[in-house]
């Protein structure tokens, strides 16, 4: 997991509203809708719960990360909020007020829990999950399989391009250490690329590296489509105003997460 800073956070209730905005008018969808479809979840609960706990540990808490988890659920008319004690106070504290769900994050793990269930949901999985599913409705969910270069070889890539292939697309992976490309794809049953890197050719992009503004204009093809998990963003500025970019640091995939704990619920109980 990419440890977020406070100036990576944007999840302002204002911001959130114009965002959600690019967001329909880059996929069709809300940010919603597009999570509960990439974690194939059937169907959301009318009313959830979901009691945020600040994490102390290790580099301590990063600013007005809680408070954002917030207004992302509120923006999806969840009832949220944070607990008064942090780790495993917190634990304890949302237990006993009957919370449904539980989020925290530490330096390492970002993850969500099903109170009611054995489940639980981890970010990784599923931001790249659900960003390939807006690329895939970013590129008007194509029958015929599309060619979509995934830009780093770790979980989330490697979960990117295993949700591309459910979608029936062709997910082809890169990383700058061949050997994890190499295995990523093994796992996943797709090609992999080595080399000098290459960016023409294909109709989509998931950039899933930490690395920034290593991607121009003039290295993609028109018409093409970016899906960028990544943090920092991999595409250099001018790109943003040319194609579409679907990126945010913490929105996505952290609805991914929630609809996550739902579906393994729905499996629970059949």
């Amino acid at each position: 997991m990419t440890r977020l800073t406070q100036g990576d956070i944007f999840a302002e209730t204002h911001a959130l509203l114009a965002y959600e905005q690019l967001f329909q008018w880059q996929t069709g969808s809300t940010m919603l809708a597009v999570a509960q479809r990439a974690m194939e979840v059937e169907r959301l609960p009318a009313a959830c719960k979901i009691a945020v706990i600040p994490v102390t540990s290790g580099e301590g808490v990063i600013g007005g990360f809680s408070q954002a988890l917030v207004r992302i659920f509120r923006h999806c008319n969840f009832e949220a909020y944070i607990t008064e004690k942090t780790d495993l106070g917190g634990v304890l504290e949302a237990q006993t007020q009957n919370a449904d769900m539980i989020i925290m994050a530490d330096d390492d793990c970002y993850l969500m829990f099903n109170v009611g269930c054995k489940g639980y949901a981890e970010n990784g999985y599923c931001t790249g999950r659900v960003f390939a599913q807006a690329l895939y409705e970013g590129m008007g969910q194509p029958q015929a399989p599309k060619s979509v270069l995934v830009l780093g070889a770790g979980p989330v890539g490697e979960s990117a391009a295993q949700r591309l292939l459910e979608l029936g697309q062709a997910p082809v992976i890169y990383d700058i250490d061949s050997e994890k490309a190499r295995l990523t794809a093994a796992r996943v049953h797709c090609p992999w690329v080595e080399g000098d890197m290459a960016y023409h050719g294909y109709h989509g992009v998931v950039d899933a590296t930490t690395a920034g503004g290593f991607i121009g204009l003039e290295d993609l093809d028109q018409g093409v489509v970016v899906s960028a998990p990544g943090v920092p963003l991999g595409v250099r500025p001018e790109v943003a105003d040319a194609i579409p970019v679907i990126h945010n640091t913490l929105e996505l995939g952290t609805l991914a997460m929630l609809c996550q704990c739902v579906h393994m619920q729905e499996v629970e109980h059949g």
